[in-house]
């Protein structure tokens, strides 16, 4: 098993740059996906295999050709907006596909991003207004947001992947 406990799946560059800036670098470390992965609901598993970005990302979690996976949590880490969520339904999909056994023995998870999030600004001693922002991607968060909502391992909220009726 890699130094590394932790890996954040995440969707494109801007998104594993913003990742980075906050994740504890002794113990996690981020992944960038380019683009949709195919659908594994859809595709035989030898179609599959077949598709490059899924073998570079099957490649990077196994330890060295073996069928182990290099960290104890794989953290999928999508935008929050529909296509984000897409974009985790197909990565998960793949991963109850493919290496199911990673799964069962409860090593991949979901964290979710929010769409929205609000606080409060004090702009005078009598006065404070709310502040709503919306949030299409990972990029766009507020580091201090996507730290504690999302990565910091004592604040966020993370969800099990499960095998379909387990």
């Amino acid at each position: 098993m890699s130094n590394k406990q932790e890996v954040f799946i995440v969707e494109g560059s801007s998104a594993a740059s913003s990742v980075r800036q906050v994740c504890d670098r002794q113990t996690q470390c981020v992944y960038a996906v380019q683009g949709k992965m195919p659908n594994a609901n859809k595709k035989s598993r030898a179609a599959i295999m077949r598709n490059a970005q899924v073998l570079r990302l099957l490649q990077f979690l196994s330890l060295d050709g073996t069928n182990d996976c290099r960290f104890r949590r794989i953290i999928l880490l999508c935008d929050p907006d529909i296509d984000g969520q897409h974009a985790c339904y197909l990565l998960a999909s793949l991963l109850r596909q493919i290496r199911p056994d990673w799964v069962e023995r409860k090593a991949v998870y979901l964290s979710v991003a929010p769409l929205i999030s609000s606080a409060v600004s004090t702009n005078t001693a009598s006065a404070s207004t709310g502040i709503v922002r919306y949030h299409k991607g990972i990029a766009s968060m507020d580091a201090d947001l996507l730290s504690e909502v999302c990565v910091h391992k004592n604040t966020r909220q993370l969800r099990l992947l499960t095998l379909a009726g387990s």
